[in-house]
């Protein structure tokens, strides 16, 4: 598509808000049904994501042309860029291009009040969803 290499300068061009420091997404119980929680996506650059027993935040900025990241609406089991059409699966990786590399995560930990804190500037890309930081196990 031509237009693609003009999509920085394009007015219409929606950017995800990504914070700049640690963010309280709330208490961890809100989090225990699996599922795509999306209240901060827009907001603070991140979907909460509860998944076989692991909590994790994902960005919701596509690695294409940093554009924002919904829940598809014609497949809630995925996100879709809606200005060029990656498909991502829920877990973050690219199930239709144009974008070439999988969403990454923040860092994740609860604090002493059973709040759940997403770093932003803690990033994990792929080859470390595993690490320690990047997820939360959920009991």
């Amino acid at each position: 598509m031509a237009a693609c290499a003009f999509c920085v300068a394009c007015p219409e061009n929606v950017f995800a808000a990504t914070a700049k420091g640690p963010v309280d997404a709330g208490d961890l119980s809100g989090f225990v049904r699996e599922g795509v929680y999306d209240s901060m996506a827009q907001s603070q650059g991140f979907f909460l994501i509860s998944s076989k027993g692991k909590l994790y935040a994902t960005s919701s900025t596509c690695t294409h042309k940093a554009n924002q990241v919904l829940i598809d609406s014609e497949n809630h089991g995925q996100l879709k860029c809606e200005k060029h059409g990656s498909l991502f699966s829920l877990d973050g990786k690219v199930v239709k291009p144009p974008a070439k590399k999988s969403l990454p995560r923040f860092g994740i930990k609860v604090d002493a009040k059973k709040h759940v804190i997403v770093d932003p500037t803690r990033r994990f890309e792929e080859a470390s969803w595993n690490d320690p930081g990047s997820f939360l196990k959920l009991a």
